[in-house]
């Protein structure tokens, strides 16, 4: 799906772990909504984002 509309996959990587989870309560009135994000032991949360190359990560990117 992402190759069909011209998107670049080739570093994507996939590796162990499950997928994160987002969970929206609406509110109602004046109740405000609630977000709740669930990655804990996610494979994007195993991440280790301080050793990556953004420059190279995001070249050519608006």
């Amino acid at each position: 799906m992402l190759r069909a509309a011209g998107i670049d996959t080739s570093r994507i990587r996939q590796g162990p772990g499950r997928q994160g989870l987002y969970f929206l309560t609406p509110g109602a009135s004046l109740r405000a909504s609630e977000v709740l994000y669930d990655r804990e032991g996610s494979s994007f949360s195993r991440v280790d984002w301080a050793n990556a190359n953004w420059s190279t990560l995001l070249a050519g990117q608006d």
